[in-house]
């Protein structure tokens, strides 16, 4: 019922020839999109999304589903996708007792780019997400994920080397400190620093 009750209003927010930046992945963002677009009006969605966790595809892929008019980008677009835009439409976690709005990371910056450009920036959350807590900053309550979600480490490898080069490589390599593991055809490749100190 809430959200039918916001995909109506959200809806009636949509106009002819807009642009509309959206951010994740939230239902009622999604069920506003369509109810817009089931409606008849005519406009575009961008579609940002972020690491870890990529949660805009799966909106984008079902809008797309939909036959509506989106576009896909990266968080480092954020600032282009800014200027073309007529509206922000982004879901939250939380609506705080002081107006504050708690959603996925990131959104503080796109909120802010928007601010910048002189662009409208509407929410949509339920009324079971309404708190009557007040957060003053953003680290009081802030979750600590997992780093590797972020940031993925590779072991570096070198390019496959024959003959003479290779041998004399290879033994560099290992009185170095640096593991040479050999593949297929005898080549010396380097997997990975075992003692880089």
């Amino acid at each position: 019922l809430a959200s039918a009750a916001i995909s109506a209003l959200g809806a009636s927010k949509v106009a002819n020839g807009d642009v509309i930046v959206t951010y994740g992945c939230a239902h009622v963002v999604e069920e506003i999109l369509l109810s817009a677009h089931s409606r008849g009006v005519s406009f575009r969605v961008i579609v940002l999304d972020a690491r870890p966790h990529w949660e805009g595809r799966a909106l984008w892929r079902r809008l797309v589903a939909a036959h509506l008019h989106v576009s896909y980008a990266g968080m480092h677009a954020l600032s282009y996708a800014m200027r073309s835009a007529t509206k922000v439409l982004m879901g939250a976690h939380a609506c705080l007792s002081n107006g504050a709005v708690v959603s996925r990371a990131g959104s503080a910056i796109v909120a802010l780019c928007a601010s910048r450009e002189n662009v409208p920036v509407l929410i949509a959350c339920e009324t079971y997400k309404f708190a009557e807590r007040v957060m003053l900053d953003s680290i009081c309550a802030n979750e600590l994920g997992d780093p590797d979600d972020l940031v993925t480490v590779r072991p570096v490898r070198a390019a496959a080397q024959t003959g003479a080069a290779a041998a004399t490589s290879g033994a560099a390599l290992a009185a170095g400190g640096a593991l040479a593991e050999s593949v297929d055809g005898g080549a010396n490749v380097l997997a990975c620093l075992t003692d880089w100190r």
